[in-house]
This record gives C-alpha cells, sequence and structure tokens, in this order.
C-alpha cells in the first residue's frame, strides 16, 4: 500500500491530467482516429461492443461539454451573440463589429442575445451536440438508401466511424467554438435525404436552413433540372422571410453594403 504522501500526489497529478485529456482536442483526436484505423484494419465492420463503443464516444463528448463550459467560453458564439445584441439593441449589426455573415443569419443570433450568455452559449453546445448525432444518423441512412438492399441499420452501426467523426479535432474545435458548421451540415444532409425521398419543399427548406453560411450555395447544384422548382421556391421563401423578418425592405439595402464594407 502506497504511503498518503505519495497516494495524495498522485491523486493530485491525475486530476490535471485526465482534465488535460478531456480538453485536448489534438490529442482526443489521435486517439479516437487510431482506434478507429485499427479496428478497420482488424475487422470488417462488424464486431462486438459497437453499442457500447458509440454510446461511450456519445458520453464522453457530452462529458467533455460540462467541463468546457465550466472553464471556457466559445470563442465563435462570443461574436454571434455580439452581433444578435446589437440587433437587440436597435444598432446596426454591420457597424458595431466586423460582421460578414449575410443577413439571413440575424434572427437566429438574435435569439442567442434574447437569453444571458453563459445559458446561450451551454444551450447552442446542446444543439450543436445533438445536430451532429443526426448527421450521423443521416449519413448511415443515405448511404444504406444508396445501396441496393436497402435494409436497415441500427444507430451504432459503424462505430469506428462513428467513434473517428465524434471525437475528431475538428468535431471538437467546432463544438468548443460554437460554429456554425455542424448546423449546416446538418441541413445540408436533411436536403440531401429529402431529394432521395422525392420530397422537393422539405429539400428546399433545409437549404435555406443551412444558408446561414455560405458553404451550401455549391449544393444547390443538387437542385438543377425543372422538377426542382418546388425547392426552389421553398427556398426562396424561406431565404426571404429571414431576411425580412427583422427589418423592413427598404433597411436591407443598408444592411448588405454594411456587409460587404466589411
Amino acid at each position: 500500500m502506497l504511503p498518503p504522501a505519495i497516494a495524495g500526489t498522485l491523486v493530485a497529478d491525475v486530476g490535471p491530467i485526465v482534465y488535460w485529456l478531456l480538453i485536448n482536442n489534438k490529442v482526443i483526436g489521435l486517439v479516437s482516429g487510431a482506434v478507429a484505423c485499427v479496428l478497420i484494419w482488424k475487422t470488417d465492420g462488424r464486431f462486438q461492443g459497437q453499442r457500447a463503443l458509440s454510446a461511450g464516444a456519445a458520453l464522453f463528448l457530452a462529458i467533455r461539454a460540462i467541463v468546457f463550459l465550466c472553464n471556457y467560453e466559445c470563442w465563435d458564439f462570443e461574436a454571434y451573440y455580439q452581433i444578435g445584441s446589437a440587433v437587440v439593441r436597435g444598432t446596426d449589426p454591420y457597424a458595431s463589429m466586423l460582421n460578414q455573415y449575410p443577413i439571413n443569419t440575424l434572427p437566429m443570433f438574435t435569439l442567442f442575445a434574447l437569453v444571458p450568455f453563459r445559458v446561450s452559449a451551454a444551450l447552442w453546445y446542446a444543439v450543436n451536440l445533438i445536430s451532429l448525432f443526426l448527421v450521423l444518423r443521416l449519413c448511415q441512412l443515405i448511404i444504406r438508401q444508396s445501396k441496393a438492399s436497402g435494409s436497415g441499420v441500427p444507430w451504432y452501426g459503424d462505430a469506428h466511424v462513428t467513434l473517428a467523426v465524434l471525437l475528431a479535432g475538428a468535431t471538437t474545435w467546432g463544438l468548443d467554438a460554437g460554429q456554425l458548421v455542424l448546423w449546416t451540415t446538418l441541413w445540408i444532409y436533411a436536403a440531401i435525404h429529402a431529394l432521395a425521398r422525392k420530397r422537393e419543399v422539405t429539400a428546399g427548406i433545409a437549404l435555406a436552413a443551412a444558408s446561414l453560411k455560405v458553404t451550401p450555395f455549391p449544393f444547390l447544384l443538387l437542385l438543377l433540372g425543372r422538377r426542382h422548382w418546388k425547392a426552389w421556391i421553398a427556398f426562396a421563401a424561406v431565404l426571404t422571410l429571414l431576411c425580412l423578418c427583422l427589418y423592413p425592405p427598404d433597411r436591407l439595402a443598408g444592411l448588405v453594403a454594411g456587409q460587404f464594407e466589411n
């Protein structure tokens, strides 16, 4: 049995190490990627413990989120919050800071600013976590839909891929920053899934929801062709609604000019 002094020193050292392992996204991404590569190399994608591995990765992310939010602030989200606060105060959201986001992002940023910053950041982190899990599920459904068998796939299927994606450095970095990437990705995949199921209006709405960043605009190529006219109408209607729900039409020109100046 270790002497109390040595045991106390070890316990004191373990805490910072565990904290560092939880927060350091590069180490997390490296380890999870290495484990995923070994599983791909040694198995055909099916192995015992898939459910436990997927659930463990999700639980790890949830615990890590709590630790992060108790010690740090989401730096990109802070910019969104400041932009939303400018709208709430009635000031120009493009004059208060170098805001380069399009007008259709302002309604969401305004919602962020309706509650205290720490509460809003925690809620947005939770939304991004849910979006991440939904993205993985949509990927499974889209891939399975493209196969001839079309058989169902459990949520814990392809656990090695789930592990690599959930704990990738880019994923945890985006979560910590509070970026719009996961939100955008979710709606792009939702649009692809809707198009595969011939749901044109749903696809248009999903692409409009993804338009908070310029990333989805290349995916509008999916709507080429006359048969997608319903999707185009839905996309344009939602985009127009987002642009007009906060400001009258005569104010939009000035806002657009401010955006381009930034």
